[in-house]
């Protein structure tokens, strides 16, 4: 896994699905509530390529990117024989509505998460509530051992044309339906 500034313009996005509206749409207001940083963008939902500059995942960012005229991103070069998940790191909510001290790591597959966000996680007590802290792309071996992220519910992939997301694009706050 290496990590590399490239222009939009060398991304290869022949091999791209549309991302869900709902999808999207969490991923701009990210964006749009960092102030429109692209670099916080980057660490919420990574761009991962292949060493061919194939889009591979964060399709979401390298839209979000492209629409605001940014020329360069940071990337997430996958080696052939890796294979990498997003980890988030969380804080337990606890039963007097305060978050406990330790930090506990899950995966999480194409579940949009951001830092502040509270959601759903499997735990060694069965489901509770944990607040999101920080996200990170970790090759997968090393993750066996961690639970599941769960509880946001993204509707399934839409082949939705790009010219319809922002008329459909929610205002709505950041939150997850438990």
């Amino acid at each position: 896994m290496v990590k590399k500034k490239i222009a939009l313009k060398d991304l290869d996005t022949g091999y791209m699905t549309r991302p869900s509206i709902s999808k999207y749409s969490f991923y701009c207001q990210a964006y749009f509530s960092t102030n429109k940083n692209i670099s916080t963008l980057s660490k919420i939902n990574p761009l991962v390529i292949d060493s061919n500059n194939i889009i591979i995942d964060g399709y979401c960012t390298y839209l979000i990117a492209l629409e605001n005229k940014i020329q360069k991103i940071n990337c997430i070069i996958q080696e052939p024989d890796e294979s990498l998940v997003k980890i988030v790191s969380a804080q337990h909510l606890k039963k007097n509505l305060k978050f406990g001290t330790k930090v506990y790591n899950w995966k999480t597959h194409h579940i949009p998460v951001c830092p502040g966000l509270i959601c759903s996680a499997n735990t060694n007590s069965g489901k509770a509530l944990v607040r999101i802290i920080n996200i990170e792309m970790r090759p997968s071996m090393n993750t066996l051992s961690l639970k599941n992220l769960s509880s946001l519910n993204i509707s399934k992939k839409k082949k939705t044309p790009l010219k319809h997301y922002h008329e459909n694009r929610s205002q709505k706050g950041n939150h997850c339906e438990l």
